[in-house]
């Protein structure tokens, strides 16, 4: 049993995580206090987190794309080439979205290949429907997260 220096609350060894660095290999914050902590400073700070993310893409680019290029190479990209395939196999619907269509996708918060069978389209053409409506600056649920 030990006590969280933030909250007080005693709790068994495993709801702490290990440290190296303390006497007791264990930390000094309970997991539930480490997290909500994390998650403060994450919201607190995502614009830095961007920005530094930003600038080292961009002074990494062409490494990134060759490791990118090279990983497709050598494992190719199962997940989505198999959207591809079940979503080819279930699409009935095609030609102009409806604004119900827009609306789904707007706030779903689902994998783009389970919206494309909900919407008995093609992954495809629901991944471009979903850049089509990021660049006319509609909100979707599933970028909540980026705010």
């Amino acid at each position: 049993m030990k006590r969280c220096t933030k909250c007080g609350e005693t709790k068994g060894v495993d709801g702490f995580y290990r440290n190296r660095s303390k006497r007791d290999g264990l930390s000094t914050h309970c997991k539930e206090c480490d997290r909500a902590f994390s998650s403060a400073y994450k919201e607190a700070h995502w614009e830095e987190r961007c920005a530094k993310q930003r600038a080292y893409y961009e002074d990494h680019r062409e490494e990134l794309r060759a490791y990118n290029r090279d990983r497709r190479a050598l494992f190719g990209e199962p997940t989505t080439e198999r959207w591809r395939e079940i979503t080819a196999k279930h699409a009935t619907r095609r030609g102009r979205w409806s604004e119900a269509e827009d609306a789904h996708l707007a706030a779903s918060t689902d994998r783009v290949g389970d919206d494309a069978l909900a919407l008995s389209r093609t992954y495809a053409s629901v991944e471009r429907r979903i850049a089509r409506l990021r660049r006319s600056c509609v909100a979707l649920a599933r970028d909540a997260h980026r705010r």
